[in-house]
């Protein structure tokens, strides 16, 4: 409810010639209120506009009349009249049949001397056209205050294509102010923008122009909306622009045109942006199909490589089978060429009666025997490089102790070498020197009366070394014999032999005899 506190000379002129709004009525709604604020009189305008008998209005309380929400403020209207102002004016809704309606009721208070209340006169109208005026005042208001505020170009036109909106952004945007172009018709609006006072995209909302087309080309349209692109002048930097424009009808409450709206964006920016989005594309594209081709130039190239290393592969796989087999070959016919040397050895000694020549031919058939062993072991590994040093020498133990006709239980042999294998260079001169110390200590370190020991070991030193210790617990070596000054032929080729090794080779004679040779891997 809108209430109005009046002078009498207002209150006589917005009361001047009150006329009803109901259907077939030309009489004010008056009635008469007592003290209680109940009805005491009410005219015929008035009963027939609420549909109510006097009999019914009469002793019902005014504010019954009014709706409850608006009760509240109508009584505190009433209870401000007085003597010194007896005169005031107030509004409310009523809901009817026929929609919210809005009465103006017009209040004039009667005291007695003593300013007691005697009663009210009420004369109403009907102002819901006024108040729809209103209303639709303060929406056109409040919707030229958001075209002003909104950050892109705005322009309205009514149906007579008269402007009625222009926002300070298409200000900016043409150069044109507000006062220039506000109520103007015959297409004021278009001169910034097609260069001439022809129709526009907002035109084209109420029938296809071909002019206004060929500003817009490639116009799209979504139920009553249209879209477009087009260019114009750049008032600020010369030359063109490129502009995105959005033109749509505004209708009434009853769906009725009352005009249209347009929407214009500057997308200069974003156009030079999608076309050198686009350029890089082509661009991109172009070094992709040319990339494209280059790996897969690359790709068959690699491929015959491939081909080409796999069939080189296997011929390097078949010559190598083939020198595989013939260095086992080579292997087998040494160890045959050596056993063949050692059986004539063999031969040649039983013609000799001289002992010192037997022995020595017997020292040298071990020699060739531990020598053909390790060709034996290589021929028979798959490993043609390497042999496993302790099955080599537990052979070639077993075949020393058959040769000097040495009973197991007479000697024992420990012999401590797991997990060392040895190229081929390394391990015959290590099967020679094993080959001789042993022997020696086969032939002068015990005197059969107590068990014998000898110890075998060769295990890594450091990361890039091995040592070899061969020990016994018999008489021990002679002090007047140095190894590398000794001349019998069998010391003086062990130190050869660890010369051809780059080893060093240590003796101690404490509690036997132990001989330690170091050398590099």
């Amino acid at each position: 409810m809108i209430s109005l506190r009046t002078d009498s000379a207002k209150l006589s002129s917005a009361n001047g010639s009150p006329k009803s709004t109901a259907p077939g009525k030309s009489h004010a709604l008056a009635c008469t209120l007592d003290p209680d604020l109940n009805i005491t009189s009410a005219n015929d305008a008035m009963c027939n506009y609420i549909d109510r008998s006097r009999e019914m209005l009469l002793g019902t309380s005014f504010l019954c009349l009014i709706p409850e929400g608006s009760r509240n403020e109508a009584t505190e209207i009433f209870n401000s009249l007085s003597l010194e102002d007896p005169l005031a004016i107030h509004e409310h809704s009523i809901h009817s049949s026929k929609g919210t309606r809005f009465l103006q009721w017009m209040h004039m208070a009667q005291f007695d001397c003593q300013g007691n209340l005697m009663s009210v006169h009420l004369a109403g109208r009907e102002i819901t056209d006024q108040k729809a005026e209103e209303r639709l005042c303060s929406e056109h208001k409040q919707l030229l205050e958001i075209i002003e505020f909104l950050p892109d170009p705005t322009f309205v036109i009514d149906q007579d294509k008269n402007v009625v909106a222009w926002n300070s952004a298409i200000e900016e945007l043409t150069g044109i102010s507000k006062p220039e172009v506000m109520g103007r018709g015959g297409h004021a609006y278009s001169l910034p923008l097609s260069g001439g006072s022809g129709p526009v995209l907002i035109d084209l909302l109420d029938e296809y122009n071909y002019k206004a087309s060929s500003i817009y080309p490639g116009v799209d349209r979504k139920e009553d909306t249209l879209f477009a692109e087009a260019s114009m002048i750049d008032r600020h930097r010369g030359g063109e622009i490129c502009i995105w424009a959005k033109a749509s009808p505004l209708r009434d409450s009853q769906g009725r045109k009352i005009g249209a709206i347009e929407l214009i964006k500057d997308i200069t920016e974003l156009k030079n942006a999608k076309d050198a989005l686009s350029d890089a594309r082509v661009e991109l594209e172009t070094r992709v199909m040319k990339r494209t081709r280059e790996l897969k130039n690359s790709n068959e190239a690699l491929i015959e490589e491939i081909q080409e290393r796999k069939h080189a592969e296997s011929m390097l796989r078949s010559s190598l089978q083939e020198k595989e087999i013939l260095l086992k070959e080579v292997y087998h016919r040494v160890k045959n060429n050596l056993q063949i040397i050692s059986s004539l050895l063999s031969l040649q000694s039983e013609y000799i009666r001289d002992e010192k020549a037997i022995e020595a031919f017997r020292e040298s058939r071990n020699r060739i025997r531990s020598m053909s062993l390790i060709h034996e072991k290589i021929y028979r590994s798959e490993d043609l490089t390497r042999i496993d040093f302790v099955d080599y020498a537990r052979n070639l133990i077993t075949a020393l102790m058959a040769a000097y006709n040495i009973h197991k239980n007479a000697i024992e042999v420990r012999l401590n070498a797991e997990g060392v294998s040895l190229e081929i260079d390394k391990a015959i001169p290590c099967g020679l020197i094993i080959n001789e110390l042993v022997s020696n200590a086969l032939k002068h370190a015990f005197n059969h009366t107590s068990r014998g020991v000898i110890r075998i070991e060769l295990r890594p030193q450091g990361d890039n070394n091995l040592v070899l210790i061969i020990s016994d617990n018999g008489c021990g070596f002679p002090e007047e014999i140095e190894i590398g000054k000794s001349k019998s032929f069998g010391l003086k080729l062990v130190s050869t032999l660890v010369e051809q090794l780059k080893g060093t080779i240590d003796l101690k004679r404490e509690g036997g005899t132990q001989i330690r040779i170091t050398f590099a891997i």
